[in-house]
């Protein structure tokens, strides 16, 4: 099973319908996320809780059995390179996301 940015953080801030994807996250022997999911995933709790959510995302995953599904390496060490400094400072949210979407090494706005 490939667990979703969206399954996760219902599942965190008990949205409606959290109990459900809970027992089927338990019923599953070897639930998975991709790093890229893993990224997004730490991102939208961090905007949605407007904390550092790393810890409690890591927490999440280890007493849930999820696994990581790696990507290429240096993507994802630059992506959490940027998301350490992302909600400090006093640029505004928009432009640190940009600054994170280049950290990442994607092309563009």
């Amino acid at each position: 099973m490939i667990v979703d940015t969206s399954a996760i953080v219902a599942i965190v801030l008990q949205e409606p319908g959290f109990e459900r994807l809970m027992a089927r996250l338990t019923q599953n022997a070897q639930p998975g996320i991709g790093a890229p999911t893993l990224t997004e995933t730490s991102i939208v709790l961090s905007a949605r809780l407007d904390i550092d959510a790393r810890t409690l995302l890591a927490r999440f995953l280890d007493e849930a059995g999820i696994t990581v599904i790696p990507f290429w390496g240096g993507p994802l060490r630059r992506s959490r390179r940027g998301l350490a400094g992302f909600w400090k400072g006093p640029t505004s949210r928009a432009a640190q996301f940009w600054r994170l979407y280049e950290l990442c090494g994607c092309e563009g706005r």
